[in-house]
């Protein structure tokens, strides 16, 4: 299948966070094969995010005092982590592992208080996003974060805790409806002893450890957790359920039945390699649909992403990106809970919908930027919003000026429409919008439209 320019841009919005002019140039009228090559070959490469030392090297013990510190200062750095990882989506050439790293930070859903065990876990998702489920799952159980943050470091011989073998059967390998409560209770005796020691580190606890016989989805013996996570991947519901995930990241809110059942099969047959199935998912005919392109709200991030990479923004502090996410709703390293982010038409109310319209205003025009922030947790939704002042921001605006800049005014509005947008304007849209004085006006106009919220 040969590439229409729309379809160029509609990959790179799906599996990345989207083409610049430049990008459309190259491969519009090539083969879709071609291009999905480029994307997967750009992204062998694995950068790591190395910004925080390991706060515990050379320290043959660690006192409680030490561990609070880690905590308090884990605020600033976790800002910082969230500013770079953002930079690096918009900065990278790798952006397919990037943006599937971004859908495992939503699929395996972790708010640890200790930077530094969050910047492992996003390495550790970023090195496996286009690999093997399995290795996934399994390393994901034993991920520091993830353990803290799911009480699995409460999850004792005598006194077992439930919430992690919950959500990894309810929200990362089964969804509800394909366990029961008796399944939750016996994996979580599987799962007891499996802990973060004092340097951050993972390790079971083998008295702490219940050897004793399980039932476990059917199967009955001495099972740990490892031995749990091998039956939830040999499961007949999780080929659909991660299918329908995928699916719904990648392709269409709302994924009939048929389609979800072809990239289960897919699934299994590449024996749950993401990469692979995600390879088949691009090469379909049907992935380019008319009913398809242009079907999906942005989620903030990838939002964000694309105009920063678009227009080449630059933020006076980071603090000022962070309140962008939190005010828009998705923000790096903070999900609203275990859930992760809903997504598509939650992304959407009258206040961040709004913000959203007046970002490119904002942006070209470097103002300053003034919103009410959000509170941080869901469960404080009801305090009172205090009205901020974030830093400026700067436009270097270098790609607009180079792809269209020696185009005449009465064409910017038609040639960043053509570009930018994955649906066509209707005439009335059309009309309604001004040959612009300046080509910076014609970015501002075509990105103010409910039309670039789409993807």
């Amino acid at each position: 299948m040969k590439l229409t320019r729309r379809a160029v841009q509609h990959l790179f919005l799906r599996a990345g966070f989207g083409a610049l002019p430049a990008e459309l140039d190259r491969w519009e009228g090539k083969e879709v094969e071609d291009l999905v090559d480029h994307l997967f070959n750009e992204s062998e490469l694995i950068e790591d995010l190395n910004l925080i030392p390991d706060p515990l090297k050379g320290r043959a013990e660690v006192s409680n005092f030490r561990v609070l510190a880690m905590i308090l200062r884990s605020g600033p750095e976790m800002q910082n982590l969230n500013f770079h990882w953002l930079y690096r989506m918009a900065e990278s050439r790798a952006c397919l592992r990037e943006k599937a790293t971004l859908f495992w930070h939503g699929h395996f859903a972790t708010s640890a208080p200790f930077s530094y065990l969050m910047q492992g876990q996003n390495n550790f998702l970023r090195r496996h996003a286009l690999g093997s489920f399995r290795d996934l799952l399994h390393g994901i159980a034993q991920d520091p974060a993830m353990i803290i943050y799911l009480n699995n470091q409460e999850n004792h011989k005598d006194h077992p805790n439930e919430n992690f073998a919950r959500e990894v059967m309810e929200l990362f390998t089964l969804g509800i409806g394909n366990y029961t409560e008796h399944d939750i209770r016996e994996a979580a005796r599987a799962f007891t002893g499996w802990k973060v020691n004092r340097k951050g580190k993972f390790e079971i606890i083998d008295t702490d450890h219940d050897t004793g016989t399980k039932v476990v989805l059917g199967k009955t013996g001495p099972l740990d957790g490892t031995e749990v996570l091998d039956l939830l991947l040999a499961h007949p519901a999780l080929p659909d359920f991660l299918s329908g995930k995928l699916l719904r990241f990648y392709f269409h809110p709302n994924p009939s039945a048929e389609r979800i059942r072809e990239i289960a099969v897919v699934l299994q047959e590449y024996n749950f390699h993401v990469g692979k199935t995600l390879r088949h998912l691009f090469t379909r005919d049907w992935f380019y649909d008319a009913s398809v392109i242009g079907s999906m709200i942005a989620a903030p991030v990838p939002l964000l992403v694309r105009m920063i990479r678009y227009f080449g923004i630059e933020f006076e502090r980071g603090e000022t990106l962070l309140r962008l996410q939190q005010n828009l709703g998705q923000t790096l390293f903070f999900p609203p809970n275990v859930a992760g982010w809903k997504g598509h038409r939650d992304w959407i109310d009258s206040a961040s919908l709004l913000l959203r319209l007046s970002l490119a205003d904002r942006f070209l025009r470097e103002r300053a930027l003034t919103a009410r922030g959000r509170p941080e947790f869901e469960e404080t939704s009801q305090k009172k919003l205090q009205e901020e002042a974030i830093a400026r921001i700067t436009a270097r605006f270098e790609i607009p000026e180079k792809a269209y800049g020696a185009q005449t005014p009465d064409t910017w509005i038609d040639a960043l429409s053509r570009d930018l947008l994955t649906t066509d304007l209707s005439s009335i849209t059309r009309k309604a919008l001004p040959t612009p004085a300046t080509l910076k006006d014609a970015c501002i106009a075509v990105c103010s439209l409910p039309e670039f919220q789409l993807v």
